[in-house]
């Protein structure tokens, strides 16, 4: 049947059939249990059965005999059969026995032929007792009162039993769909006990996974961390390695160039133009070589850019000139075009320097004939340089990718000029650094060649000279201005050359430092705290302080200066090598004392010549002695104290450390004056001596979200203690 086909209806037809078959096991032993009863009543009213209660009683059990054998085969012809008989029962007892009464019994065929066989089939029955009623009263057998109450009992019964057993009906199905349900919720509950198995193993295994990855964490950490101190170790040596012979270099050639009669004589004109482009070439090494290894040492996380106020046409001329002689070699003509009137512009002088240099060098390993073309002009707020050759030229379709790292055209091309691929690299690095652009134009055409170019911005005139009138700097919500006061020009070029964010503007004097403030309004005043110190005795310093607290914030720490670190070892001064003669005469100086004998102590005696012919140069009249190790210089102090020591701190057997602590222990060289002039750099000399205290103060107070944001910027900033 088509109703088979629903699930539903199909359980709920199992489930009658089912509640049928108990209810006819039920009815066959009340049926025979009650026929039995009937024949001990009537025998015991009767004394003799009469015949129709025979009858009634063979029909009956008959009926529920056959019943019950079919019962397990064909359920519903057992039901039908057994209501038939009922009936039939009833009939015979109601035809034989002259008792009225009786036919109200067929009032219970219809109930059981309605629980049994089905409600169409109890109408059916109820329509044959009703039949058969109207006969008996046409026939006089039954009176009409009798039969039409007994009729009226038929149909009532039979409808109330249906209303009931519709009732029932609705209910299996509730329970059914109940149960549907809670079958349903218990599959779903399984099937999500099963994911969560799944999940809780996936977890345990990502547990492990993640431990894993932590150990190897702490495994790179570790790693890094030790790959980080060889670094510094690293940069230590190749400090002390290469800041020593490229002091000699430039040292010497800056005495041949700006001292020539310290030799006995001029040099002969022959020597002169060597002389100039070996120190013009040497002191753009050095600075190069001074950078890689600072970068090292502080760990910046960029190339740092020490700018300064440059005339730009002399930058390009000086640094043709480094060339020249190159191009010249090849037979290549070499035109400059660069105008008298270019303006000054701020920028680094080692970076753009060396920007021209690798791209007149490109130009010159890749033409063979014609000619190089250095050409600058000014358009609008920016000037254009730009180097065309007549070279091979670049392909189209690698014009692109010039830029790139390690980049060449060719394997054969390479070998044959040279060049690490780096070049253009860097100097794209560098000119996006300074906020300009660069680029290539070419059509791949041998004989064409190539042309490169490049923007630098135009500076504002008060960020290059760090002055002028109030008001006349307008500071950007990303790009502030703030005032370094130090009189350490390694601190002051520290700040200059690492700020990324915001420009740095250095003032060496409180009255410098006082100017900056009035005409700038920086959004922030940085002063080391020795300088603090002295705000109770120093009214210029007052003045400053108190201007400078009404309109900006005062940032109060322990400057990372090597000059001060060695102060507090007892050290005068501190220079760092590569040391030009203008250094030491300034430290000379500054020590303000009669100065005329002087130890210098280094192991290195071509340093040591060095450092004589400088001091030489600056006074004949110095008197200098030479000591090449620490013990060996205290012996000569202890026989004739000096005016003043120029100590190495990098020696064998007794360091720079070892000499100031004996000298701090003899009462007779304690207050003479050290100048320390070694090839370490800053950070080595002053991590062991500085304090990390940092405290930012501000006469209006702080606003909680500024307060949230300034922590938030020093964690971003800092690195865990255990991190060093």
């Amino acid at each position: 049947m088509i109703e088979d086909n629903y699930p539903e209806r199909r359980q709920i037809r199992e489930i009658e059939a089912e509640l049928r078959q108990n209810t006819l096991n039920l009815t066959l032993i009340f049926t025979s249990a009650t026929i039995w009863l009937i024949v001990l009543i009537a025998n015991l009213f009767w004394g003799v059965l009469p015949m129709f209660v025979l009858a009634v009683w063979v029909t009956i059990q008959c009926t529920a005999l056959v019943s019950f054998w079919l019962k397990g085969q064909h359920l519903a012809w057992a039901s039908w059969l057994l209501v038939a008989g009922l009936w039939l029962a009833n009939a015979l007892s109601v035809g034989q026995s002259s008792i009225p009464s009786t036919l109200y019994l067929f009032a219970a065929v219809g109930v059981v032929a309605s629980v049994l066989v089905g409600g169409n089939a109890a109408i059916a029955f109820t329509a044959l007792s009703t039949l058969f009623a109207a006969l008996l009263m046409a026939g006089g057998f039954v009176p009409p009162p009798v039969g039409i109450s007994a009729v009226l009992i038929f149909w009532i019964v039979v409808g109330m039993n249906h209303i009931a057993l519709n009732s029932l009906r609705q209910t299996l199905v509730m329970m059914n769909n109940f149960q549907n349900y809670i079958v349903e919720q218990v599959r779903e509950l399984r099937e999500r006990r099963a994911q969560l198995a799944q999940l809780t193993k996936a977890l345990v295994e990502a547990t492990e996974k993640l431990e894993y990855a932590n150990v190897q964490l702490r495994h790179a950490r570790a790693t890094a961390e030790e790959a980080r101190m060889m670094k510094a170790q690293f940069a230590a040596n190749v400090s002390h390695e290469l800041r020593t012979p490229i002091n000699l270099i430039v040292g010497f050639a800056e005495m041949m160039v700006s001292a020539p009669d310290s030799y006995g004589g001029a040099l002969p004109s022959a020597y002169w133009k060597d002389i100039t482009t070996i120190y013009r070439n040497g002191k753009h090494l050095q600075g190069l070589i001074n950078d890689v290894l600072d970068m090292s040492q502080i760990e910046a996380g960029q190339m740092a850019m020490v700018k300064e106020e440059v005339a730009a046409d002399m930058l390009l001329l000086e640094t043709a000139d480094l060339i020249r002689d190159s191009i010249a070699a090849k037979g290549i003509m070499f035109d400059i075009d660069v105008p008298d009137d270019l303006p000054t512009i701020w920028l680094d002088r080692v970076r753009i320097r060396q920007v021209v240099l690798n791209l007149l060098g490109n130009a010159v390993r890749f033409t063979d004939s014609g000619h190089i073309h250095l050409r600058a002009w000014r358009e609008n707020d920016q000037i254009h340089i730009q180097v065309k050759d007549t070279g091979m030229g670049i392909p189209p379709q690698e014009v692109n990718r010039v830029f790139e790292e390690f980049y060449q055209m060719e394997g054969s091309l390479s070998r044959r000029h040279g060049g690490s691929g780096l070049g253009l690299t860097l100097s794209k690095q560098f000119i996006e650094m300074h906020g300009g652009r660069i680029g290539v134009e070419s059509a791949g055409i041998p004989g064409e060649g190539s042309a490169f170019w490049f923007t630098l911005p135009l500076v504002d005139q008060l960020r290059a000279s760090g002055h002028g009138q109030r008001g006349s700097l307008i500071q950007s919500e990303h790009k502030r201005y703030f005032v370094v006061l130090d009189d350490d020009p390694v601190m002051r070029q520290l700040f200059e050359r690492y700020t990324n964010k915001h420009h740095a503007l250095s003032a060496q004097t409180i009255s410098e430092a006082l100017k900056l403030v009035r005409a700038v309004q920086p959004a922030a005043l940085v002063v080391d705290q020795q300088v603090m110190v002295q705000a109770a005795a120093d009214e210029n310093l007052r003045t400053l302080l108190d201007e400078a607290a009404s309109i900006t914030p005062i940032i109060q720490c322990q400057m990372p200066s090597g000059r001060r670190a060695m102060q507090l070892r007892g050290v005068s001064d501190y220079l760092v090598k590569p040391v030009s003669m203008e250094n030491l005469e300034t430290t000379l100086k500054r020590l303000a004392i009669p100065i005329h004998n002087i130890l210098v102590i280094d192991d290195d005696q071509d340093i040591v010549r060095l450092y004589d012919r400088m001091l030489k140069t600056l006074s004949p009249a110095y008197q200098i002695r030479k000591a090449y190790g620490g013990a060996e210089g205290l012996a000569m102090m202890n026989r004739t104290p000096p005016d003043v020591v120029i100590l190495d701190l990098l020696m064998p057997e007794m360091d720079g450390f070892g000499v100031i602590d004996a000298m701090q222990a003899a009462p007779a060289l304690n207050s003479i004056p050290i100048i320390l002039a070694s090839a370490y750099g800053a950070s080595e000399g002053i991590t062991p001596f500085t304090q990390g205290e940092l405290i930012v103060s501000r006469s209006d107070g702080f606003q909680p979200i500024e307060l949230v944001r300034c922590i938030e910027n020093l964690v971003d900033a800092l690195r865990p203690a255990n991190a060093n």
